[in-house]
């Protein structure tokens, strides 16, 4: 006896048009997510689109927004002359403490100014 292989043709359980509206009707409803959200938030939905019908996608979602450059947030020279200050500052008070001589480290200069750690 021989085997014979039988061949099923699968035919998607939606189609294209259906899978389109399905698509539209989640960016309508989640209108301020971003792609990544969408491809979450429509998971099978998403890929499939993605992978058979991509310039329909590429058309329809909305491109992620680009990001603004951060603005330099700290003036690094400014701060380490007010540092330095503060820290000249710190070692002469900690040499003119009275009583038993205290050593002058890193960490006692940041307590003085009261920077902690």
């Amino acid at each position: 006896m021989e085997k014979k292989s039988i061949a099923k043709q699968h035919s998607p359980s939606f189609s294209l048009k259906e899978r389109r509206i399905q698509w539209l009707k989640l960016l309508e409803e989640n209108k301020y997510a971003n792609q990544s959200q969408l491809k979450y938030i429509g998971k099978g939905l998403h890929t499939w689109i993605f992978r058979y019908d991509r310039e329909w996608y590429e058309e329809v979602t909305p491109k992620n927004q680009t990001r603004k450059k951060r603005t330099e947030t700290v003036d690094w020279e400014t701060r380490d002359v007010e540092c330095l200050k503060l820290a000249k500052e710190a070692v002469k008070l900690i040499l003119a403490k009275e009583g038993k001589s205290v050593r002058v480290t890193p960490l006692s200069i940041r307590r003085t100014i009261g920077a902690g750690r």
